[in-house]
C-alpha cells in the first residue's frame, strides 16, 4: 500500500476499469474511495431496467375481475333501483321531510 503523500504527489485519471455498476459488491478490501457520476432515474442503466413482475397467482387475478365485475353490477343495481324509486315517488311522499325542509326547497 502507498503512503497517503505518494498518492497525491501521483494522480490518476477514473476511467471504466474503475466503474462499478449498480447493485455491485465490493470484496477482499480494506476501505474504498467513491465518486457518483450520473445517478437517479434517468442514467442509461436505470432507463433500461424492466421493471419488476407482479407476483399474483391466476386464482388471485380471477378473484380481481369477479370484484371488479361485481362492483359495477352493484352500482348499475343501486343506478337502476335509484332511478325508479325517483320515478315512482313523489317529493310530498317522503314522510321523513318535515314541512320546513319541504318549505326550504
Amino acid at each position: 500500500m502507498l503512503p497517503r503523500a505518494a498518492i497525491a504527489a501521483h494522480p490518476f485519471g477514473v476511467g471504466q476499469d474503475q466503474l462499478l455498476l449498480q447493485g455491485a459488491k465490493l470484496k477482499s478490501t480494506r476501505f474504498a474511495l467513491g465518486l457518483a457520476v450520473g445517478v437517479g432515474r434517468d442514467t442509461k442503466l436505470a432507463l433500461n431496467q424492466a421493471p419488476p413482475p407482479l407476483k399474483f397467482s391466476s386464482v388471485e387475478k380471477r378473484l380481481n375481475y369477479f370484484l371488479f365485475f361485481y362492483f359495477g353490477f352493484v352500482l348499475v343495481l343501486c343506478t337502476i333501483a335509484t332511478a325508479f324509486e325517483a320515478a315512482e315517488d313523489d317529493i310530498q311522499t317522503m314522510w321523513y321531510l318535515t314541512s320546513t325542509a319541504l318549505q326550504k326547497r
